[in-house]
């Protein structure tokens, strides 16, 4: 539901989330001056804000994953490949959040935890495919992951695309460098993956346990 507040000569539009009454808190806003052109659609604005809040919580999935990869893999030559990548999609983390502050979004703390209760239900399933640190756990982490990275790069295409048309979007990021970097990322995973798919099906290793 939205609410009109005016301050002064400026009327603010403050959206509020679904969600709201069921945390107690706000779990997001998006604040802009009605009388601009950034107040053309208060509906768009929600669903972008909405968009934008879920793939930041699925950086966090992201992350959580790999932390965990790593940890799994620490004595292997997997663990700087996961130490790297995990790295990368801190920074692009970091990117998300700086274009939301611009737009200010602010993210919220009930998808957060949905996200990090998802990365643990991913992680237990995964355990109980392959409970040892087998090809098989190793290959259905990294397709979680490449899919988190796929999804990723077609959030940078699809701002890139709707900037065209919506203004408040323009000038905020360099959409391009970061659909490349994640183009990049999952290239990288996908090698590893392949490698891995070889393993688990040959009934061979990929790595000593």
């Amino acid at each position: 539901m939205n609410s009109d507040l005016i301050l002064g000569s400026r009327q603010v539009l403050l959206i509020k989330s679904p969600y709201a009454g069921y945390m107690r808190s706000l779990p997001y806003r998006l604040i802009i001056d009605a009388n601009s052109d950034e107040s053309r659609c208060s509906m768009t604005n929600q669903y972008l804000a909405t968009y934008l809040i879920d793939h930041l919580a699925g950086s966090v999935a992201a992350i959580e994953l790999l932390e965990d990869l790593e940890a799994v893999y620490a004595d292997t030559a997997l663990a700087p490949f996961f130490a790297e990548l995990k790295t990368d999609i801190e920074a692009d983390r970091q990117e998300l959040q700086a274009l939301m502050n611009r737009l200010q979004i602010v993210e919220s703390q009930a998808r957060m935890v949905i996200a990090w209760l998802t990365e643990k239900s991913v992680e237990l399933k995964l355990r109980l495919d392959d409970s040892s640190r087998g090809p098989l756990r190793l290959l259905e982490s990294l397709e979680a992951v490449g899919l988190g990275i796929q999804g990723k790069l077609g959030m940078w295409h699809a701002l890139s695309a709707a900037a065209l048309d919506f203004p408040p979007l323009q000038r905020l990021a360099d959409y391009e460098r970061l659909a490349q970097r994640a183009e990049e990322q999952r290239r990288r995973v996908e090698v590893v993956r392949l490698e891995s798919a070889k393993a688990a099906f040959a009934a061979e290793r990929y790595y000593n346990p």
